[in-house]
């Protein structure tokens, strides 16, 4: 089924440059939620005794990687030659949440 999918979204670009674009945007998305996360935690790790590691500038490196997510990601959003990209890869992450929360599901 996954790769009919693949199949189907190939196909609907004119190009590769296109069908690359899209897995760009795709992969930096989840960095841009990552990122923050990862800062947040680390705030938090400080106020808690037990912390297994300290990684040293772990809040440099999350505001680092937040910021050059953030930046490319709203490259692509205004980019009229990525828009395409965009929507598509938009549409493909908003497609992949049921399958997520279903996966979840049928763990437990």
């Amino acid at each position: 089924m996954q790769s009919v999918i693949a199949v189907i979204v190939v196909l609907s670009f004119t190009t590769i440059v296109e069908v690359l674009s899209m897995i760009d945007f795709v992969l930096l998305v989840p960095y841009t939620f990552v990122s923050p996360a990862l800062l947040v935690l680390s705030i938090k790790k400080k106020t808690s005794a037990s912390s297994n590691f300290n990684l040293p500038r772990e809040k440099v490196v999350a505001l680092i990687a937040f910021v050059f997510s953030t930046t490319l990601v709203v490259k692509f959003a205004l980019d009229p030659t990525h828009i395409k990209a965009v929507a598509y890869g938009l549409a493909a992450i908003t497609l992949g949440i049921p399958v997520y929360f279903a996966s979840k599901k049928s763990r437990k």
